[in-house]
């Protein structure tokens, strides 16, 4: 099939663009009352902080479907009445009349593929823009990339998934019955509103991964407002506040630059090595990974939490990832092995669960410097016996599924040098999980948002990295977002390249290129220079508190184009 004449106008504003109409008289009645309600909200929880109530966790909070605050206090009360009046005035002395923020041929095309049920329009795999396709090419490839390759997916009717669904519902309620000693207060109010809510089915998609040389789709479940996913985020939580006993856990780019900050000098004879799990989610067996994560815990008693949920985590992790069902299309699916896709906990119980490799075996073979936990011993007596070796790892940092660490090769006995990506692969394989070494290792590597150099002086450098296909498809000025969002935009980024880049001069040049991509977007200098200029002062500023980098000039000037 051919796509619509002109669909690349249309799809070059992105998915993310808020359309506006042009609308007769604002009516605001729904709106105002709100309004008002959150108001009164806001000041009933900081009331209750005032009382001392810290119970309250803004992560597991589900709104009230039934409370009604009391009226604020008389001042508050006349204010939102003074504001009511005065927007009113201003509606009635409102002489403009709004416009449509797309041009007609644009919403011609939009108006032609909206009654087109023959296409497809989505987001591309790692952030790379929209796609147009075939409906039927689509529905197509994730069947048969997916749902119908292989036994890890097994199809159900409706009536079969609707019932798989309602029993894990009666486990969740009855692991919660069970526990309901041990959980706040808060907790069990979020528990109690959750099973008040209407839910939905999770549902599969798969965006297509244009970066690759042959197309292929990632297959994704959007879980969101779905029953056991209140159960996940409970789980994802708790394994938040225990993430940091994981050695090589990264959260982000700046995590890494923090753990290469006290690496000291490095060897001419050093390399990097980034390595990425393959198809880490499917390959995690579940029985393996619970066998794992409760060994995990066992290691890192002393260390967890006060009041530490051990056993409820542990039994919640089995219900969230035997029972994940969803629908694709018209048809339902129930997902047998590997971790559950798209549940809230997924990345953190990926994490823990590779972890164990690392503490009891990885790291203790190769990282130098590497202090194990004090029950050490204990988790490892059942370890086969390993050939001691030097320790030519100087470090190392994995976000779920991609790795990087830096070997000092001189360090590296010459039977592993042979072979050196097959003997890596070999250590870092654990359970059924496979590890691919991405490229011969080298000086440089992009890994993350970032480019990491190892200079000749026995330094490092860091630069932002940037994909080659990202087309910076930024909200452009006439969606219909505040307009806050271009302020935000900028002070966020550069706030990021000011971390990222070790030189002024490449922190300079990132910042003209992002410039120039939202001038390509249509803001123009008059609106860009004053939002960078006040970033630049922001960042100066900053730097000049924290005295962790030398502070560069007033970037005010360099940035204009």
């Amino acid at each position: 099939l051919t796509p619509p004449p002109g669909i690349e106008k249309l799809l070059q504003y992105g998915l993310n663009f808020c359309l506006e109409s042009a609308q007769p008289e604002p009516h605001l009645d729904v709106t105002l009352e709100r309004l008002t309600y959150d108001i009164r909200v806001r000041h009933f929880v900081n009331t209750k902080m005032e009382d001392g109530n810290d119970d309250y966790d803004p992560k597991l909070y589900i709104k009230s479907q039934s409370f009604v605050p009391d009226d604020a206090p008389p001042q508050i009360e006349q204010g939102i009445r003074d504001f009511k009046s005065k927007l009113a005035q201003l509606i009635k002395d409102n002489k403009q009349t709004r416009q449509h923020n797309l041009p007609p041929d644009i919403r011609r095309i939009l108006r032609g593929l909206e009654a087109n049920d023959q296409f497809i329009s989505m987001n591309t795999d790692k952030n790379l823009g929209p796609a147009i396709m075939e409906r039927q090419a689509y529905l197509q490839r994730c069947l048969q990339e997916h749902l119908l390759k292989g036994d890890t997916y097994q199809q159900l009717s409706k009536a079969d998934a609707i019932s798989k669904l309602s029993k894990a519902e009666t486990l969740m309620k009855a692991l919660i019955s069970l526990h309901e000693g041990n959980l706040t207060a808060s907790e069990l109010t979020y528990f109690k509103r959750c099973f008040e809510l209407e839910t939905r089915i999770p549902q599969f998609y798969a965006p297509p991964k244009v970066h690759k040389q042959t197309l292929k789709s990632r297959p994704v479940v959007s879980c969101v407002n779905s029953r056991l996913n209140y159960l996940s985020k409970w789980i994802d939580r708790h394994l938040q506040k225990v993430l940091h006993l994981c050695p090589g856990y990264l959260k982000d780019s700046q995590a890494l630059i923090q753990k290469l900050l006290p690496i000291g000098a490095i060897p001419t004879t050093a390399t990097i090595v980034i390595s990425d799990a393959v198809s880490m989610y499917t390959y995690i067996d579940t029985k393996h990974a619970m066998e794992v994560l409760e060994k995990w815990f066992e290691l890192h008693k002393n260390q967890l939490p006060h009041r530490f949920p051990t056993e409820m985590v542990l039994e919640a992790i089995k219900i969230v990832m035997n029972n994940n069902i969803f629908q694709f299309d018209d048809t339902y699916w129930h997902q047998q092995t590997g971790t559950a896709m798209g549940t809230s906990c997924a990345c953190p119980y990926a994490t823990i669960y590779y972890s164990y490799h690392e503490i009891t075996s990885l790291l203790p073979r190769f990282l130098r410097g590497y202090q194990p936990p004090p029950r050490m011993l204990a988790a490892t007596a059942e370890e086969p016996a390993i050939q001691p070796l030097p320790k030519p790892m100087l470090a190392y940092g994995r976000l779920i599924d991609d790795t990087l660490h830096i070997w000092d090769m001189a360090s590296v006995p010459s039977y592993i040098k042979a072979n050196f990506k097959k003997y890596i692969e070999n250590a870092m394989a654990f359970g059924k999980l496979k590890w691919e070494i991405e490229q011969d290792p080298a000086r440089q590597v992009n890994f993350l948002d970032l480019t990491i150099t190892l200079e000749n002086d026995g330094t490092y450098s860091i630069k932002t990295f940037v994909k080659p296909m990202n087309l910076h498809l930024y909200i452009p000025p006439e969606s219909a977002h505040p307009k806050g969002i271009l302020k935000s935009l900028v002070f966020g980024n550069l706030s990021r390249y000011w971390r990222q880049n070790t030189q002024q001069s490449t922190f300079i040049s990132t910042t003209k290129d992002f410039y120039k991509h939202l001038q390509n977007r249509g803001y123009t200098h008059e609106v860009l220079v004053p939002i960078f200029t006040e970033a630049a002062k922001c960042i100066d500023d900053k730097a000049m508190r924290l005295l962790l980098i030398s502070v560069p000039p007033a970037l005010g000037s360099t940035l204009a184009p």
